[in-house]
């Protein structure tokens, strides 16, 4: 389990007693305000070491693998969750979460749910619940399925 495991856990806790509580020092526009900042700033982290000369190589097999993918991710989306969550604003963006993390990552997620947000408005559940539970379980499963695909080569 990644060492920031309890970070998160105690964040999920806490966010979840500041809501039941009904407190209001976390404010929503403060901290979509902080994101709008710290997103595209941890794409640039994440991405700035990238050599893309040495994928050059592998570019026709990850396009196609990428095209796949994404045509996959997006007709699962479209034709399952999307009607499964109910057809509204907030499946919307719980689907545009579950597609940004079908072709990325968590940063891919939530700025899929930042696109329709912006667009449709807010939906409070869904960009509160779709984040951290898929990032949880992507933490959670990557070591174990990425060691069973390395044994199983």
């Amino acid at each position: 389990m990644p060492a920031y495991m309890g970070a998160l856990l105690f964040g999920f806790a806490l966010r979840a007693a500041h809501d039941a509580a009904g407190a209001r020092w976390l404010r929503s526009d403060v901290i979509n305000q902080i994101a709008a900042v710290l997103l595209p700033l941890f794409l640039v982290v994440t991405l700035a070491p990238l050599n893309l000369a040495e994928l050059a190589s592998v570019a026709g097999p990850m396009m196609a693998i990428l095209a796949v993918n994404t045509a996959m991710t997006l007709a699962f989306a479209a034709f399952v969750i999307y009607p499964l969550l109910g057809s509204d604003r907030e499946a919307a963006v719980a689907t545009a979460g579950l597609t940004g993390y079908g072709v990325g990552s968590t940063a891919t997620a939530v700025a899929a749910m930042d696109a329709i947000t912006r667009q449709h408005g807010a939906a409070p559940r869904a960009t509160t619940i779709v984040p951290p539970t898929g990032g949880f379980l992507i933490d959670l499963a990557n070591a174990p399925v990425i060691g069973a695909f390395l044994r199983w080569m």
